[in-house]
């Protein structure tokens, strides 16, 4: 090992060592006794020395100033004469920082950069932390890096060109680059893999980082082959698309992702022009996204698949939770869950896109009143009808999913979804790494065992009317509330509406029983006679905590009360015929005695006619009239 005892000797140790490969373990740092002073230093011995085996270089903590630092080829590395940089504590903290460029990679092979910070500090959206050209086999493991809000790039990956003597030039394209279990704080860009159509990047890896704080894109792939980004985590706020994918051709992969985005300017996730290979389709699956615009956004593209994902989407803007847009092909999309927290559209298709090229299914859709959760071009289309002109999601559910939160896109015991997905090949796991149902899967990226015993379920079970009699003038509203679960539910809350006016929200605390029903009064009502009203019911929050089956906790009435009933007539002179009708009778069946069903009828006939109304209770009240 060289030891230098000041930075004089070091220099002059270094001139008289040319030619000595490194090999074995350096310090780097300001102590009399470390091997370098510099980052620098250490880089011009490793180019003019090379290394005949593997070579570590410990780095004193502290802060170092490193400004455009390149390191080239150097001679002699290989699978097994690696180097790598890394503090010399494990517990230290090395932080790099620079106003400019930090490091640059050209045509270097095998090196790791392993629990480092690398800090820009200008506010150039231009300066890169780490600037990998036309390198091969780097891994950045376990680092820090940061930069101002939207400013600067932390990892670039970039095709080198090498002018040879003749002008010739030769392209050197970004090969095997592992970027794992860092966190990446704001900037304008953290990763971007920058190939050229000609001489694609290959190989690149990113998993279990985490983007943070504010920044403008987290991941921009550019003429990029091979790519697997599993199991990051991005947080914060974005001004711009925070993943973007383009010129994809093959071998595609990003799974086990968690996206919870505050704030987001445009699709979290786009993807454009990736005609990807028959053989390497683009993989999406097992990935929670929540979002306040399109979660994706599609365009020109074709073999892509879109599985087993959970989508959030909270935006009141007119943006859908998918975009699917110009000259698409060979798209599927199986298993997922598509909940919006308000009323627009979650899925829409521009006019040029052929529904042939798509295979959906095994989908769960939720809007809050269930109406426009399509739109092809101009055109609305509800679940129903969707299902109908489309030939697509037959075995598809329209249910509200119970995530734990929006927050956390896990599922709680939900009744609707479990075992209602499709069984498919390459989906065997799920966001957690646990193993799905072989035989009955579960729709989105969570898969869940139901647990009765935990399982929370209380349902409203009807409208209680006087003397279990519809027909009677109802006085009190009163309903039904039962347990289902297998424990007792002590409180819950119940909120109702009279034309989808709320007329109060109360908390309920008194114990049910499991499989016990209990009547709940909820105040006194003047109903008008012979008026239709529309009543809606929701219970939530037993036991403060979520209800795992919410398919029962609504109930949607339709009430009136038949009392008196007249019949008017008037005299048309001219014909002598007399028109006979009713006033105020709405959504009820009516049928007079000639057997006409309008309110309206023309008699010229003397004699008695009667009319009879019927409720959709069954209640009926008939009135008589005498023509002379």
């Amino acid at each position: 090992m060289l030891r230098l005892f000041n930075t004089i000797l070091f220099f002059f140790f270094v001139t008289i060592s040319y030619g000595q490969a490194l090999s074995g373990s350096y310090t780097i740092g300001n102590n009399a006794s470390d091997d370098f002073a510099t980052l620098q230093a250490a880089v011009s011995e490793l180019e003019i020395s090379g290394v005949n085996g593997p070579v570590v270089f410990g780095i004193q903590s502290g802060t170092y100033t490193v400004s455009e630092l390149i390191i080239p080829t150097i001679n002699g590395t290989s699978t097994a004469n690696t180097i790598r940089f890394q503090p010399l504590d494990s517990n230290g903290v090395v932080t790099l920082q620079s106003s400019t460029h930090l490091i640059k990679l050209e045509r270097s092979n095998h090196i790791t950069f392993d629990g480092l910070t690398f800090e820009l500090t200008s506010d150039n959206v231009q300066y890169i932390g780490l600037h990998i050209k036309g390198a091969e086999e780097i891994n950045v493991i376990n680092c820090i890096f940061i930069a101002p809000n939207n400013k600067g790039k932390h990892i670039q990956l970039d095709n080198l060109k090498v002018f040879s003597s003749n002008t010739s030039s030769t392209d050197y394209s970004v090969q095997h680059v592992q970027i794992e279990n860092n966190v990446f704080s704001n900037g304008n860009v953290a990763i971007f893999s920058n190939g050229i159509s000609y001489s694609k990047n290959n190989y690149v890896n990113i998993i279990n980082n985490v983007f943070e704080g504010k920044s403008g894109v987290d991941i921009l792939i550019y003429f990029t082959n091979d790519i697997y980004i599993k199991k990051n985590i991005f947080t914060g706020e974005r001004t711009d698309n925070p993943l973007q994918f383009r010129y994809i051709e093959k071998n595609f992969e990003f799974s086990g992702n968690q996206q919870y985005l505050e704030q987001s300017n445009n699709s979290p996730l786009y993807i454009m022009d990736c005609q990807m290979d028959n053989s390497s389709p683009m993989v999406i699956k097992n990935n929670f996204f929540r979002s306040y615009s399109n979660n994706i956004l599609i365009q020109r593209s074709s073999n892509l698949n879109i599985l087993n994902n959970s989508f959030y989407h909270e935006s009141d803007s007119n943006s859908s939770t998918i975009r699917f847009t110009q000259n698409l092909m060979d798209i599927t999309v199986n298993n997922n869950i598509f909940f919006r927290t308000n009323s627009k559209s979650l899925i829409y298709f521009s006019n040029d896109i052929d529904l042939n090229e798509f295979d959906m299914d095994y989908n769960c859709y939720y809007t809050p009143d269930n109406t426009n959760e399509f739109i092809q071009g101009a055109t609305s289309y509800d679940f129903e009808s969707w299902k109908t002109i489309s030939n697509h999601d037959t075995n598809s559910i329209l249910a509200k999913p119970n995530f734990i939160s929006s927050n956390d896109l896990h599922l709680n015991n939900d009744v609707l979804i479990d075992g209602k997905g499709k069984v498919l090949q390459g989906v065997t796991n799920d966001i957690d790494g646990e193993v799905r149902n072989e035989t009955t899967p579960d729709i989105g990226a969570d898969e869940f065992d139901l647990d009765q015993s935990s399982l929370v379920d209380i349902e409203i079970e009807s409208l209680v009317y006087s003397d279990n009699n519809p027909c009677l003038l109802l006085q009190d509203i009163v309903v039904s509330i039962k347990n289902n679960s297998a424990f007792p539910i002590t409180s819950y809350n119940i909120e109702w509406w009279l034309f989808n006016n709320s007329k109060g929200k109360t908390t309920i605390n008194e114990s049910i029983n499991p499989s016990e029903s209990k009547l709940v009064n909820l105040g006194a009502f003047t109903f008008i006679d012979n008026t239709d009203y529309n009543l809606r019911f929701e219970i939530s929050n037993p036991n403060e905590t979520l209800d795992n089956n919410l398919s029962n906790n609504e109930l949607i009435v339709d009430y009136s009360f038949l009392s008196t009933l007249e019949i008017y007539k008037e005299l048309d002179e001219c014909n002598n015929e007399y028109t006979l009708y009713i006033k105020g009778i709405t959504n009820n069946s009516i049928i007079w005695s000639t057997g006409e069903s309008s309110k309206y009828i023309k008699v010229s006939e003397p004699g008695t006619y009667s009319v009879s109304i019927t409720n959709s209770f069954g209640c009926t009240i008939t009135k008589s009239v005498t023509i002379n």
